[in-house]
């Protein structure tokens, strides 16, 4: 018995929700280390980016963070406010998975930290987009992160895309 495709797409934008709803997007138990902190920070920007809880990425940057997504093609943008605005912007259309893969971790002693990471982003959709339309890139993200009272935080972000974007039509790919 085949599994009908709009059942997979289903499972797809279901996926993060469920997760979610069994977390909330604050900091970790300060029983943590550093590095499980900034780990949890960054995996819950994912989920807040799929679920487009905007708001939420208070919880990920400082006030003043700056994010370079020039790679993208999306530019620099200053303040949380301006990130949340583009966030909004380039996601809004697309159902969206973003995976963190491997993180590189070096704490600081004055409470900062550098961060290297990977991240793979799957957008599928789109206004104006085909059923089945995908987008997929690989990047690496060098991040400053901040200890605050409430957990790291995300001051100065550059990302490098090391793969695509691949884009196309999969539905036949995916429905054999």
């Amino acid at each position: 018995m085949r599994i009908p495709n709009i059942l997979y797409l289903g499972l797809i934008i279901a996926f993060p929700s469920l997760i979610a709803a069994h977390y909330s997007y604050g900091s970790p138990a300060w029983h943590s280390s550093p590095q499980e902190q900034i780990r949890y920070t960054l995996a819950a920007e994912t989920f807040i980016l799929d679920l487009k809880n905007w708001t939420a990425l208070h919880s990920i940057y400082t006030p003043d963070a700056v994010a370079d997504f020039s790679a993208l093609g999306a530019g620099v943008w200053t303040g949380i406010d301006e990130i949340i605005a583009n966030e909004k912007k380039a996601l809004g259309a697309y159902v969206g998975i973003h995976q963190i893969t491997s993180c590189m971790i070096d704490v600081h002693d004055d409470g900062t930290a550098d961060v290297t990471s990977y991240y793979m982003f799957n957008h599928f959709g789109g206004e104006g987009k085909q059923p089945g339309y995908v987008w997929q890139a690989w990047a690496k993200y060098h991040d400053s992160m901040v200890g605050t009272e409430d957990g790291y935080r995300v001051k100065k972000r550059s990302v490098q895309v090391i793969g695509g974007p691949l884009e196309g039509n999969f539905t036949k790919v995916v429905g054999g």
